[in-house]
């Protein structure tokens, strides 16, 4: 009795898979592949680095911006037909979140699509809003 419930367990699984075989092979399906290389948004090598201190005051690489549109048209200069331009946003912690907004908007609004952030801990050091991560 045994042998034959094995007999039987084993020729059902043998021939379901070959069934599920036949099925795939006659199926005939190309699932999508990535491309290798090219493929996205070409960038610049380097990346512009804009900073925001706590006082709200914005640098690109270095050089004072007074207002959002000026951001966005040195961003727009810097970005060539080939590679649009990646930026590193370095944003100091006593930063008013109003303003990181307004340099995000600059940002998104000037083309940019890969943005990088770093933040700089506040006067005290504690993270999150000074409250040293502890909520």
């Amino acid at each position: 009795m045994l042998f034959l419930l094995l007999f039987a367990l084993l020729a059902t699984s043998r021939s379901a898979e070959s069934v599920e075989a036949r099925q795939e092979e006659e199926i005939g399906v190309e699932l999508p592949r990535v491309q290798e290389t090219g493929a996205g948004v070409p960038r610049a090598e380097e990346p512009l680095v804009v900073e925001v201190d706590a006082g709200g005051g914005v640098t690109l690489d270095a050089r004072r911006i007074e207002t959002p549109a000026d951001l966005r048209a040195a961003l727009e200069a810097r970005a060539t037909d080939d590679a649009a331009p990646s930026i590193e946003l370095v944003v100091d912690g006593d930063t008013r979140h109003a303003v990181v907004a307004d340099v995000l908007q600059s940002v998104r609004a000037a083309g940019v699509v890969d943005v990088r952030f770093l933040a700089l801990a506040g006067e005290d050091g504690a993270a999150f809003g000074g409250a040293g991560g502890a909520r």
